[in-house]
């Protein structure tokens, strides 16, 4: 269980550097720093639409990536 668990962020953490960078940041912040959308903004020095429409375009190409991979 752990394995997967282990091999699953792994593939993410892949796929995520695929993305473009200006979306891998923003994903990355929010997911895995757990970051708020006012926090990005803060570090990206991004407008909040901004950072809102790159995470949700990141999802979605995130998703599409995943979907490929299985």
């Amino acid at each position: 269980e752990k394995e997967v668990k282990r091999i699953t962020i792994e593939t993410v953490r892949e796929s995520v550097k695929e993305l473009p960078d200006k979306l891998a940041v923003c994903l990355d912040l929010y997911f895995f720093y757990d970051m708020s959308y006012t926090e990005i903004c803060d570090v990206t020095e991004m407008p909040m639409n901004t950072v809102k429409s790159n995470i949700f375009r990141a999802k979605k190409l995130l998703k599409e990536k995943l979907s490929e991979r299985l």
